[in-house]
């Protein structure tokens, strides 16, 4: 992954700017040639949170929503984006720039949208809910995408009976969809396969976890799964799937 973004560095937004943790990130990505950071939020307090940490952020770009000279392309471009969430008609594009000045976030999720950035990162001091508003609001989904859904991507050292060398997993959904349907679980795996293989290079082989692994238990959760794993095959017939199965079955290769 990080022979990845060196050759092919990305444009990074960086939220929660005056977490100081944020500002340490940013100088170890730049310092790594992971990816080119531009932080969000006011200039002078970040500024004066890096003088406090005693970090040295003068090479770093920094985009202030009140002080951003594009705000009006941005804005318009969001209030297209959104007009038709406000149809009492009372929502205007000057509403549509004071929402993007007064919320960072959103600011650099609008960025992401209109492709001054590549992505944006945050959570640190954000919750999970503010983090996912604000990309659902500047960014919207992808078009054949009607489920937002997280991932965690673990990567691991060599494990004895498993793998020979470093490898990694993604683990979905693990933060947004607390009780999803089949039809949910379809579209969560389908769309963890594709984010996992973009960000890895490898290919994904998919594991519909329960407490039961193909019919050794029966119970309305295992039955959502086995129905799960069938729509998602339906809906992309090479995909490399199974379920349900127990952890154990899925991980250890026989």
């Amino acid at each position: 992954i990080r022979s990845m973004a060196r050759s092919r560095p990305r444009r990074i937004a960086l939220g929660d700017t005056s977490d100081e943790r944020m500002l340490y990130a940013a100088l170890e990505a730049r310092r790594d040639g992971l990816a080119e950071v531009v932080l969000i939020g006011d200039k002078s307090h970040i500024t004066q949170g890096a003088n406090r940490a005693g970090i040295s952020i003068n090479d770093i770009e920094i985009l202030s929503p009140m002080e951003y000279r594009h705000i009006e392309k941005i804005g318009h471009e969001y209030y297209e984006r959104r007009k038709e969430k406000h149809r009492s008609g009372q929502w205007t594009e000057s509403d549509a720039i004071r929402e993007l000045q007064s919320n960072e976030l959103l600011f650099g999720a609008a960025l992401v949208a209109s492709g001054v950035v590549d992505g944006m990162l945050a959570g640190s001091l954000s919750t999970t809910g503010e983090v996912i508003r604000a990309a659902i609001h500047g960014i919207g989904l992808a078009p054949d995408v009607s489920v937002v859904s997280s991932m965690f991507l673990l990567v691991f050292p060599p494990i004895a009976v498993v793998r020979e060398e470093e490898f990694s997993l993604a683990f979905a959904d693990a933060a947004v969809v607390p009780d999803p349907t089949a039809q949910q679980l379809a579209e969560i795996a389908i769309a963890t396969a594709w984010t996992y293989k973009t960000l890895t290079g490898n290919e994904p082989y998919i594991a519909m976890l329960s407490f039961s692994t193909l019919g050794s238990a029966v119970s309305p959760s295992t039955e959502k799964m086995v129905e799960a794993t069938w729509l998602a095959r339906a809906r992309i017939p090479d995909l490399s799937i199974d379920g349900e199965l127990q952890f154990d079955a899925a991980f250890v290769q026989p």
